[in-house]
């Protein structure tokens, strides 16, 4: 039984893979590598994934800003200047308080980079580039499953790419497939 459970663990990481947008992808890490500073917004339980995110990405090099507290930044998002980038994470895509923040970074001319399960989400809808974080394509029992296990992944593989940016850029590779093999992920 114990087994049973990575298995459909292995099984949604691969479904994932296949399903996840390698243009946008690509762009989302273009972007991140040359932002000056990338603002993080979440709500609720995904909120740890984002603190999570942030703080990878200060690893790579990447100035990141994340709060738990909505006013605060949707504050720092209206201190945002041309140069700066937005990363949404609604795992449903309806979270209010993420959406007025992508909202506001819009208005500012920010990229807005979403991770979500649901790509015709109103967070979707409003990103410029979607991460679908959906391990089971075939499910809609939203509350019945949740996990973040997907989203982490996606974050995960996001990170690795842009941890790899130097060598990526050294060889100057063209397309996600050739640097995701080459980054071991």
């Amino acid at each position: 039984m114990i087994r049973g459970f990575f298995q459909g663990y292995a099984e949604m990481m691969q479904t994932l893979g296949s399903k996840i947008n390698i243009h946008s992808m690509k762009e989302s890490v273009r972007i991140l590598n040359d932002c000056k500073q990338v603002y993080i917004i979440a709500a609720g339980d995904t909120g740890t994934l984002a603190k999570h995110l942030s703080f990878r990405l200060g690893r790579a090099g990447i100035r990141a800003v994340y709060s738990e507290l909505a006013d605060y930044y949707l504050n720092t998002i209206n201190l945002a200047d041309q140069g700066d980038a937005l990363i949404a994470i609604s795992k449903s895509g309806i979270t209010k308080t993420v959406i007025q923040g992508a909202e506001l970074a819009k208005k500012k001319g920010l990229p807005v980079i979403t991770i979500t399960e649901y790509e015709n989400s109103v967070i979707g809808e409003l990103a410029d580039y979607v991460l679908l974080c959906k391990g089971d394509f075939d499910r809609f029992d939203y509350y019945k499953n949740y996990s973040n296990l997907s989203a982490t992944a996606v974050v995960e593989a996001f990170v690795g790419l842009l941890e790899n940016r130097d060598k990526i850029i050294e060889k100057k590779m063209d397309t996600i497939e050739l640097m995701l093999s080459e980054a071991k992920l």
